[in-house]
């Protein structure tokens, strides 16, 4: 529903500037085949689906008026233009106008914009073929191009073909409102379960002293040297973090610390981060994970602050984000809980990046999970990503020899330094190849959020051209 929610918002924000007294009026068209109207095996529950966008927009204060509902036959091409007849027109085949919603001296005169995103080819020709009949020159017709953000617009011409146009503006560049977090997963039914626990770590306060944030800082310090290969601080880290998932005794702690201390020449690492380090997430719990996670965002924001435009395109980067079902729509679950994304970035485009930090096992049904969660919980835009302790030529290695290359078409070499490697990390990569999720190695974060970006705002090379 993002992708109807955000025209909906420009709308009203245009009408809202210029003609304050007027307000928008929507009409919901929605397709239902034979087996989706009453069966509990539907495919999609469409009536939750519209209530999901109704309840987002009457917290915002825009009427959703049931009665402008239109439901019609899925591909039935004489249903669908027959009922958006008798809807805008009020004609209908017993001459009655009861059906219709728009008052009569609005007919013609109004403008409808038609939002076809995500449309099914039907309905986008029945909306055609009216605009045609009716001779609605003053109608659009509008998509949204996910990749781009870019708006294509069509308008009936006077020998009644219809011109494309790409509007200049990106379609998350032409509004004056924020988008946010729990609307976007509310609009797919979603509620986000520790909301007000949650931090936005592209605003992190740096007054902010909370355990979480402390956390976070030491974590950064970690990254500084963990991606750098020729420092031995990071060697040390890359080596001995695992370890911290496998021994998690004060014990560990404390040996882990004492080898970090010898190398610490400019005794960068102090008591106090000891302490930190010791109580992360509790004493009990595996600590490689949550410094993986800490050292995904501190990438993240360092990549996101340094580049204007990628800042100025990002609403926020979460931490553990625990979601929700909506248990109106999900009563015959024993759970409402879905899952807990372990980083999460939204875009003014409404596209929800789901980073999955993987410092031990994964397996490759958890891998497909993740992607069914996505999409769920953030539609077509929802993307999930893997985010390895691996640096970059080390994953390209292990893909190269593991997947491209038999056991035994690889030399010596390349088997021993095969067997260097920490094998869960090895495992939680081969499953998230299998589920075919993106994988990134952790030092690579920057150039990857820069390349998934630039088609949206041309940060690349050829930026200017």
């Amino acid at each position: 529903q993002i992708v109807n929610y955000i025209p909906i918002k420009i709308m009203e924000n245009k009408f809202k500037c210029k003609e304050k007294s007027k307000r928008i009026q929507i009409f919901n068209i929605t397709v239902k085949g034979n087996s989706e109207q009453d069966s509990i095996f539907k495919r999609f529950d469409n009536g939750a689906w519209n209530k999901n966008l109704s309840d987002v927009l009457k917290k915002d204060g825009i009427d959703f008026i049931e009665s402008n509902n239109i439901t019609v036959k899925r591909n039935d091409y004489k249903d669908i233009s027959k009922k958006i007849k008798e809807k805008i027109l009020g004609q209908t085949e017993d001459g009655t106008s009861d059906l219709n919603v728009l008052p009569k001296a609005d007919r013609k005169e109004k403008s409808i914009v038609w939002n076809i995103t995500g449309g099914q080819r039907s309905t986008v020709f029945a909306i055609q073929k009216f605009i045609i009949h009716q001779g609605r020159r003053q109608d659009h017709i509008i998509y949204l191009e996910g990749n781009s953000n870019n708006i294509v617009c069509l308008t009936l011409k006077k020998n009644k073909e219809f011109e494309y146009d790409l509007l200049e503006d990106k379609y998350w560049d032409s509004n004056n409102f924020k988008l946010d977090l729990s609307t976007v997963f509310q609009l797919a039914g979603f509620e986000i379960a520790n909301y007000n626990d949650i931090i936005n770590y592209s605003e992190l306060d740096k007054s902010c002293k909370s355990k979480e944030t402390q956390e976070y800082e030491l974590c950064k310090k970690f990254y500084k040297y963990y991606k750098n290969i020729n420092s031995e601080i990071g060697k040390y880290f890359r080596n001995n973090f695992p370890l911290l998932n496998k021994n998690i005794d004060k014990k560990s702690i404390g040996d882990f610390w004492d080898g970090l201390k010898k190398n610490d020449k400019n005794n960068e690492f102090s008591n106090d981060d000891k302490s930190i380090l010791k109580d992360l997430k509790g004493e009990s719990q595996k600590k490689f994970g949550y410094i993986l996670e800490y050292m995904t965002l501190a990438s993240m924001v360092e990549t996101i602050k340094c580049n204007p435009k990628l800042l100025n395109y990002t609403v926020g980067i979460y931490h553990s984000v625990r979601l929700n079902r909506s248990e109106e729509f999900f009563e015959e679950s024993n759970t409402t809980q879905l899952c807990e994304f372990d980083v999460v970035l939204l875009t003014k485009s409404g596209q929800v990046v789901i980073f999955e930090c993987k410092s031990g096992t994964m397996k490759s049904d958890v891998g497909k999970a993740r992607k069914y969660t996505a999409y769920a919980a953030a539609g077509v835009y929802g993307k999930p990503i893997l985010i390895t302790p691996l640096l970059k030529d080390d994953r390209k290695f292990i893909n190269e020899n593991i997947f491209r290359k038999k056991q035994k078409e690889r030399n010596q070499n390349e088997a021993d330094k095969l067997g260097k490697y920490d094998d869960d990390v090895l495992q939680a990569v081969r499953a998230a190849a299998r589920a075919n999720m993106e994988i990134w190695g952790l030092d690579e974060i920057d150039e990857k959020l820069l390349k998934l970006y630039n088609e949206v705002l041309k940060l690349g090379e050829n930026a200017d051209e």
